[in-house]
């Protein structure tokens, strides 16, 4: 829907669901979570000096939940900045 990029920072369990709901109601296509993968997939990408989004992640508008607390990764944490930088416009 939208050129923008929208990255929900704070943790799981502080009405991410509620807020994945509203955007999807109002046409935006979200991730949340992915099981881990969203997070791991970020670093790693970090770690190879790569766009941190990877192509089967950057179709989306908005991501929500961006951790892998078993892995100690918190990407929307660790990352943001360069998140921010990757994606011009990018709302956090």
């Amino acid at each position: 829907m939208s050129s923008c990029k929208i990255f929900v920072i704070g943790f799981n369990k502080t009405g991410s669901n509620k807020l994945k709901s509203y955007f999807q109601k109002n046409g935006f296509k979200t991730l949340s979570w992915d099981k881990g993968n969203l997070a791991k997939s970020i670093k790693e990408r970090h770690d190879k000096r790569l766009k941190l989004l990877s192509p089967e992640y950057n179709e989306y508008d908005v991501y929500l939940d961006m951790e892998c607390s078993n892995e100690d990764i918190y990407a929307h944490k660790q990352y943001f900045h360069k998140l921010d930088m990757e994606n011009p416009g990018s709302k956090f």
